[in-house]
């Protein structure tokens, strides 16, 4: 009782011995202040420099990336439940730009996302790109952790994001990253299920396997590296779980089922990928392809760390690096296999890399304390060399675009150049009705247009009024079209130089053309020519331009 004559309650130990659980905000500020958190707040701020600046344009590639994602966006706005073909088709005629089923679609499906929150841009697109970045050094660095101290395995994950090969896919909407990321976390939850063999990384291993194929063939690695460690390492019994083979089974449908619908969709799928009959790993230059990229990869300083650092592995570590060493060789033999052949393919073997080379400098260096100034000078090194990274960035096509979209009767625009795609995106972007349309100079090959007269029918036929074409487009089999156009039927009403920033040079310009005079009804009934599929698109004219579409 207190003085009062008041009962108190009653205190027992279990209620102050209660753990609080802490707030979402205390939560979240707990991880980030982390040195991982803050490890990964500074390489999502160097690689978030200029993201707003600049157009798609990269490898031409970009643009593909860009409207697939685009499309995936109008399609879940516009929600053409009755005919989803043929909302498709009609959407690749007014902006053949788009490249589904070429690629796999788990990333446009992210990126439509973004483009629904923050809106149609090129760089809502590089901030899914960002996402997948800051994704794939975080499950790096959960790898790394686990063969090595924690420094070496924040620094591998530094120096692996800041690499110059590196930067500039985290900095375009290219497949590379997001296949890397989704990679690294099927390679994360692997170790653990193969630790712990627990049920939910077992799933997570399967959820991630399939994101991955789903998002770029290039995943096919996991096939091998997974397969080749389960072999190596006789993890047979793993076999005796019934969810092994329901995670196995689930993950061979989906990805099966996608691809078997893309093989039936395209007129070349697995073929690049075999070439004739894989003869082309016999040749010598096929062997040696992504031997002779390292340099330009890593860069030689840490390509010889990297050696060092491997010959110490085996002399010298046993078998506590055969995993890491494993990782290498089956991306060597699985992408040496693979007829066709980029650099860009194989950035898989990076990771391992990179921490081998942070193994060779340990291994050169005599006292730990020296470790420490390497290791500093190591960052030091890529942090000056992120800062002074300069992305990707064209400037030029935007400005075309809105020229062209604010003239009258400008329902169809005639495009013609390597960065058809840069225009095609901001035409859609600039037209939120989609009453628009481009046609493309793949229009003008078939059938193959001759004569002037042909050119000009198919100018009238399409009822288009202006021309916009890349003043370096040099392609022998549109000179009949560059003829006509510098004819007295045409007019040049503007030209807008294209640059690009690494050395601020003056690529080319863009030159746009009005035709003069009256241009007669367009023709109702035309088709797009289709060379990736197996089929021609027919498409009705009065219903794709000069009004909202779907309609």
């Amino acid at each position: 009782m207190s003085p009062s004559g008041t009962q108190l309650p009653t205190i027992t130990p279990s209620d102050t011995d209660a753990p609080i659980s802490p707030s979402p905000i205390a939560w979240t500020l707990n991880r980030v202040c982390r040195p991982p958190g803050i490890l990964i707040l500074l390489v999502g701020l160097l690689l978030s420099r200029g993201i707003t600046r600049g157009e798609p344009f990269y490898n031409n590639d970009e643009t593909r990336h860009v409207m697939n994602g685009v499309f995936l966006r109008d399609l879940l706005v516009d929600r053409p439940l009755a005919h989803p073909l043929t909302y498709a088709y009609e959407y690749y005629a007014k902006y053949p730009a788009t490249s589904v089923p070429h690629w796999p679609p788990l990333f446009y499906a992210v990126e439509a996302l973004f483009f629904l929150i923050f809106g149609i841009s090129v760089w809502a697109s590089r901030l899914a790109i960002l996402g997948f970045a800051l994704l794939g050094a975080y499950f790096w660095y959960r790898i790394a952790e686990r063969f090595g101290p924690r420094t070496r395995a924040l620094l591998s994950t530094f120096v692996f994001c800041l690499l110059p090969s590196i930067m500039v896919f985290e900095s375009v909407t290219m497949l590379e990253m997001p296949q890397v990321a989704l990679c690294l976390g099927t390679i994360f939850f692997w170790l653990r299920w193969v630790e712990n063999e627990k049920a939910i990384d077992l799933w997570a291993v399967a959820a991630l396997l399939v994101a991955a194929l789903l998002t770029s063939q290039s995943s096919i690695f996991l096939a091998v590296f997974l397969s080749l460690d389960f072999l190596l390492n006789f993890r047979f019994r793993l076999l005796r779980n019934w969810q092994v083979w329901a995670a196995l089974l689930t993950s061979v449908g989906i990805v099966v089922s996608w691809y078997l619908f893309s093989f039936r969709a395209l007129t070349l799928s697995y073929q690049r990928a075999v070439g004739q009959g894989f003869q082309h790993v016999i040749h010598r230059w096929s062997l040696l392809f992504y031997l002779r990229k390292l340099p330009e990869q890593l860069g030689l300083t840490l390509l010889v760390f990297a050696c060092i650092g491997i010959g110490w592995s085996v002399a010298r570590a046993g078998s506590r690096y055969r995993f890491l060493l494993l990782w290498i060789v089956s991306a060597y033999l699985c992408f040496t296999l693979i007829n066709e052949k980029e650099s860009r393919h194989i950035f898989i073997w990076l990771p391992p890399l990179v921490y081998f080379s942070l193994l060779g400098i340990e291994a050169l260096v005599p006292r730990r304390r020296w470790v420490w100034l390497a290791y500093a000078a190591v960052g030091l090194y890529f942090l000056i060399t992120a800062l002074r990274f300069q992305r990707p960035e064209l400037t030029g096509v935007e400005q075309a675009a809105r020229f062209v979209l604010a003239q009258p009767d400008c329902d169809i625009i005639y495009y013609q150049g390597t960065l058809n795609g840069a225009f095609i995106f901001d035409v859609r972007r600039l037209d939120p009705l989609k009453s628009h349309m481009v046609a493309r100079d793949k229009q003008a090959r078939r059938p193959v247009l001759i004569t002037p007269d042909q050119v000009l029918n198919f100018f009238e036929n399409w009822h288009i009024r202006y021309a916009v074409i890349e003043s370096r487009d040099v392609d022998p089999g549109l000179a009949v079209v560059h003829q006509v156009l510098e004819s007295s039927r045409f007019e040049l009403i503007a030209t807008y130089p294209v640059r690009l920033n690494q050395g601020h040079q003056e690529l080319e310009a863009i030159a746009v053309y009005r035709l003069r005079g009256e241009i007669g009804p367009s023709a109702q009934a035309l088709t797009i020519p289709m060379m990736t599929i197996h089929h021609d698109i027919p498409v009705d004219l009065h219903r794709l331009a000069g009004r909202p579409w779907p309609n």
